[in-house]
């Protein structure tokens, strides 16, 4: 050790630089080794954080395709094909006046059975024709849900 320092101190001597361009230098060396030191632990700390990106990449992906699959079963349950008990029917087709329909036809909407079916007509023998398909709303039994799994279905005219 003793070797090493006096080697050390001899070449410094012979660069020939004043004591304050020592301390200069010095503090130099070690803003450059705390630096070192530094950005070792930022980049252990970055490496953690890209496999935790990867997790919530990986996360937001599967969310979407679950949101993308329920909005596309959705759409073909507004616009594309409804199944009746007797033969697949377009949305044009099973366009159900609520005015004028009868029990067999308002049962081929989701979710109207013959009970619904019948409670309709009773109120629209009781108050008169529909004059906005919220008043559905008034029948018991129907609620939200139902008004909006129907809705897209009856009309008015």
């Amino acid at each position: 050790m003793k070797k090493f320092k006096r080697d050390f101190f001899f070449w410094v001597e012979r660069l020939q630089i004043t004591r304050k361009e020592r301390t200069v230098i010095s503090g130099l060396l070690i803003l450059v080794l705390i630096m070192t030191v530094l950005s070792v632990f930022i980049t252990e700390q970055y490496s953690k954080s890209s496999e935790n990106y990867e997790a919530i990449i990986k996360e937001f992906e599967e969310k979407s395709a679950a949101i993308e699959k329920r909005n596309k079963t959705e759409d073909r349950n507004l616009v594309g094909i409804v199944k009746t008990n007797e033969t697949n029917t377009t949305l044009s087709e099973l366009e159900i006046n609520i005015n004028t329909a009868g029990i067999e036809e308002l049962q081929k909407l989701k979710g109207i059975g013959a009970t619904y079916a019948q409670r309709i007509i009773d109120y629209r023998l009781e108050n008169g024709e529909f004059k906005e398909i919220e008043e559905l709303l008034n029948v018991k039994g129907i609620g939200e849900k139902r008004l909006q799994d129907i809705k897209a279905f009856i009309t008015l005219k």
